[in-house]
């Protein structure tokens, strides 16, 4: 079981599926905020709101400049800047850093947002052919925050969970049934 505030979700386009099933096991109503970040280079073609909204009854949108962080909500990073979360938890998009980083880039927003939540964030990862959110994960690991790996087994990847391992340890890597179980064994999650 976690405690957090938000669960970050960073993947890429391969991961869709699971995302999916993650937003389709949640319930109506839950006292937590989801953010997903997905690198944009190799999805140009895919509206993401769309596809995780089809057969949705939750509010799923792009955060605004400025906007302020809700519960039961989930937000999709957009894919024209890099997100990061001010301290008094709203929404800062930023082109800064296009140079050196994928638009969105799971690291700098797993950065922002571990700095700030610390323990009360919870992460998931699903890697890829990147290793993208290495040291957000990293940065998340020293503040005691939660991290789960997905052991992605149905693509062939560059950086599957072994990339991941010497960071949070071989017994945090999961399948996406496991995941979605201790998700719904929080006592986060709130009837309104």
């Amino acid at each position: 079981m976690f405690n957090s505030k938000i669960i970050f979700i960073g993947a890429e386009k391969t991961s869709l599926k699971y995302i999916k099933q993650i937003i389709d096991s949640l319930p109506n109503h839950f006292d937590f905020s989801i953010l997903i970040c997905i690198p944009y280079i190799q999805t140009m073609n895919i509206n993401f709101i769309n596809y995780f909204s089809k057969d949705s009854h939750h509010i799923i949108k792009h955060p605004e400049h400025d906007e302020f962080l809700e519960n039961g909500k989930i937000y999709i990073a957009p894919p024209s800047a890099h997100t990061f979360i001010s301290n008094n938890e709203t929404f800062h998009l930023s082109r800064e850093y296009t140079k050196f980083y994928t638009q969105p880039s799971i690291d700098l927003c797993l950065l922002s947002f571990t700095e700030y939540y610390k323990e009360n964030l919870t992460a998931i990862i699903f890697p890829g052919n990147t290793k993208d959110g290495f040291f957000g994960v990293k940065k998340l690991k020293s503040c005691n925050g939660n991290i789960f790996i997905h052991n992605n087994t149905d693509f062939k990847t560059i950086c599957d969970c072994k990339c991941f391992s010497e960071i949070v340890g071989s017994d945090n890597c999961y399948e996406i049934d496991q995941i979605i179980n201790v998700i719904a064994k929080t006592n986060q999650y709130a009837e309104y």
